[in-house]
């Protein structure tokens, strides 16, 4: 079987005054795809609820790998966001047209 297809979920995070913010966390963590939580799924592969780890760059820019068709709660803490997305069939995308 192929590696599941990918989408880099992308996005800047910045104070209200437009100044950029370096080495900020967000953290994405697969849910589960069965209502009895009883497995996680995507693109036909069993997944690990491991969260995985980004920060934003010296241009506070963060972008994660993420499987395709999977649902992922999103967690940016420095921005007060903690949401379910649903991960689009896209190569890339900002997080801010998911929540």
């Amino acid at each position: 079987m192929a590696a599941p297809d990918i989408c880099t979920v992308t996005g800047t995070i910045c104070k209200a005054d437009g100044a950029i913010l370096q080495g900020v966390q967000v953290v994405a963590t697969i849910r589960s795809t069965q209502q009895d939580q009883g497995g996680q799924v995507a693109d036909d592969v069993g997944v690990t609820s491991d969260p995985i780890e980004a920060f934003t760059g010296d241009d506070g820019v963060f972008g994660v790998d993420l499987i395709q068709g999977s649902t992922v709660l999103l967690e940016i803490d420095s921005i007060n966001l903690r949401k379910e997305i649903q991960i689009p069939e896209e190569a890339t995308v900002d997080f801010t047209t998911l929540i």
